[in-house]
């Protein structure tokens, strides 16, 4: 008695679960079926509405993120004056971030330092050249075994040794003009550029004694640089200022917790940014789309989709949001259908209703 009640429980059990899932299964069915059964409506239905329309028109880039940019260049770019010796005076003659020409005198020099320098020069030249002619006129007697290894050895390590101290003091004279004042001279710029004055405003020693006096950058390395969302950072291909826009150049491979840096490409003329310049700019893919405005789009079944005008109907088209438009705008890509179109911008909601069966209109 107790197995046969059980049975017709079980039994009655899936037929209920089976009769709820066919009602499910019918209404999804219905709702799937209005969108296009329902995909035109004559124009003349719709009353009093306030009917009004809205041409479509293609856009060459999407607006994908904004962000606040600074004008930088790129690390490892700039050319770092460095002296091998901390003058006591250093009296820029040129401003931070002015462009300069090669050989152009970017500060004067003074103190006792660059005396001691100009001196320490001509001596480690003078002890260069007699090893190297040591060096040249030995080197005979080796390829003839005339002198010993141990001798040769160390004749080639003094000539080198030599080469190294006056090269390390002949490099800053590569850059540096002699005043006919011992104790003063002139740095001069080693290539065109953009001039930089160090970080620190006595320039920053290294261990060795070497002071940085400051940089010059080819203006080609000046770009802007972003942080952008890591979700849309290998997306991004633009970056719009108000003076300019410029492609991505770089997108670099280690996140800042959720953002990415991207580096532009070198930045053109029109644009007149100043180095360490902060602005507001909009990140962008290079992807054709057409504009439409943000009331035309509505959506069935989780679907966007607008109403366009043909003769006298509004059709349904579905369309892919891809962006928006500073305007507040909204960006669908390309469909050669709505191309100039005529959609509809005005009572969208109230035709979404109509669409859907929710009512009409007197």
């Amino acid at each position: 008695m107790s197995s046969t009640s059980n049975f017709y429980r079980n039994v009655a059990g899936k037929a209920a679960i089976l009769y709820v899932l066919t009602g499910l299964a019918l209404s999804f069915t219905a709702h799937a079926n209005t969108a296009t059964e329902l995909s035109t409506i004559e124009i003349n239905a719709l009353g009093k509405l306030d009917v009004e329309f809205a041409q479509t028109s293609a856009v060459k880039s999407v607006d994908i993120a904004s962000s606040i940019a600074r004008v930088t260049v790129l690390p490892g770019s700039a050319q770092r004056l460095i002296a091998p010796f901390d003058p006591q005076q250093v009296d820029y003659l040129v401003v931070d971030g002015e462009k300069v020409s090669q050989g152009q005198r970017l500060a004067r020099l003074s103190g006792s330092e660059v005396h001691h320098f100009r001196d320490s020069l001509a001596a480690k030249k003078a002890v260069f050249e007699l090893a190297e002619s040591r060096y040249q006129k030995n080197k005979p007697l080796v390829k003839a075994k005339s002198i010993s290894q141990d001798k040769w050895l160390t004749i080639s390590q003094q000539f080198f040794e030599a080469k190294i101290a006056w090269g390390h003091l002949n490099h800053f004279a590569e850059m540096f003009e002699p005043h006919s004042n011992d104790d003063m001279g002139y740095l001069l710029a080693p290539v065109d550029g953009v001039f930089q004055l160090p970080h620190s405003e006595s320039g920053e020693q290294s261990s060795m004694g070497d002071v940085l006096l400051g940089s010059v950058t080819n203006e080609q390395a000046i770009r802007l640089t972003t942080l952008v969302d890591n979700t849309i950072a290998r997306q991004v291909t633009l970056l719009s200022t108000p003076l300019c826009t410029v492609p991505v150049e770089r997108t670099e491979k280690v996140a800042n917790r959720y953002l990415v840096r991207l580096w532009s490409a070198p930045l053109p003329q029109n644009c007149g940014y100043q180095l360490g310049e902060e602005l507001s700019l909009n990140a962008s893919m290079n992807e054709q789309g057409l504009r439409v405005p943000s009331e035309s789009i509505f959506y069935i079944d989780g679907k966007a989709a607008l109403l366009k005008k043909q003769a006298e109907q509004l059709v349904v088209v579905f369309v892919s949001i891809i962006g928006d438009t500073n305007e507040g705008d909204i960006v669908i890509a390309s469909q050669s259908n709505l191309l100039n179109a005529q959609v509809l911008s005005t009572s969208v909601s109230a035709v979404q209703g109509m669409l859907l069966g929710l009512g009409g209109v007197e």
